[in-house]
C-alpha cells in the first residue's frame, strides 16, 4: 500500500493519495504501529497534503497526530496555515458535523474514544459516546471507523458500567460484542 500511496503522489493522481494516505495512517495508527515512524511517515503525507491543498484530507490526520502527541509526550506540529485552529479536535469535529464530512467525524470520534479508553476518562467518554449515539446511529460512517468505533465504544461502556453500575452502560457495552461479533463471523 506505501508503495502505491508514494506512486500516486508522484504521479499526481492526488484524490487516490490523500485517501490512502490517510487510510494507511489510520489503520496503522489503530493497529499498533510504533508512535515514532508512524510520526515520521505522517509528517510526509501531512507536507504533500499542505503542499497540494488538500485541506479535507490534513483536517482528517490532526486527531491522529494529537493522539500520538498525547501516546508518546511529543510537542504539537506546526500545521498548516489553512488549518489553524483545527488543532482542537473538539473544533475540528464540530466543523465536520457543520461540513457533513462523516468521515471525518468517525476519524475524530473513534480517536477519542481510543484515547479516553486508555486514559480512562470516565467523564469525557460518557459525553462522547452519547454524541455517537446521537449522530451516528441514523448515518452511516466509514467502514474502518464503525468497526474500531463500536469496538471501542464497547470498551468504554462496559468501563463505565462498571464505575457506575448503570445498567445502560452493560446493555451498550454487550450490544457493541454482539456487533463485533456478527462481523467476525461474516467476515467484515
Amino acid at each position: 500500500l506505501i508503495l502505491f500511496i508514494l506512486f500516486s503522489w508522484q504521479c499526481g493522481v492526488l484524490a487516490s493519495a490523500c485517501s490512502n494516505s490517510a487510510s494507511y495512517i489510520l489503520i496503522s495508527f489503530l493497529s499498533g504501529a510504533p508512535l515514532a515512524s508512524l510520526d515520521r511517515e505522517m509528517e510526509v503525507f501531512l507536507n504533500q497534503m499542505a503542499r497540494y491543498n488538500r485541506i479535507r484530507w490534513y483536517k482528517c490526520l490532526i486527531p491522529i497526530t494529537n493522539a500520538t502527541i498525547n501516546l508518546s509526550g511529543g510537542k504539537q506540529r506546526q500545521l498548516y496555515d489553512s488549518v489553524l485552529g483545527y488543532e482542537d479536535d473538539e473544533h475540528n469535529l464540530n466543523k465536520a458535523f457543520e461540513e457533513n464530512d462523516m468521515m471525518r467525524c468517525g476519524i475524530i470520534v473513534t480517536i477519542q474514544m481510543m484515547g479516553n479508553f486508555i486514559f480512562r476518562n470516565t467523564d469525557n467518554a460518557i459525553a462522547l459516546l452519547q454524541k455517537y449515539e446521537t449522530f451516528f446511529a441514523p448515518r452511516p460512517m466509514a467502514q474502518l471507523c464503525t468497526v474500531f468505533g463500536t469496538f471501542y465504544s464497547g470498551l468504554l461502556a462496559f468501563h463505565i458500567f462498571r464505575e457506575t453500575q448503570d445498567r445502560h452502560w452493560l446493555d451498550r457495552g454487550i450490544h457493541a460484542m454482539r456487533e463485533t461479533e456478527t462481523w467476525a463471523r461474516e467476515g467484515c
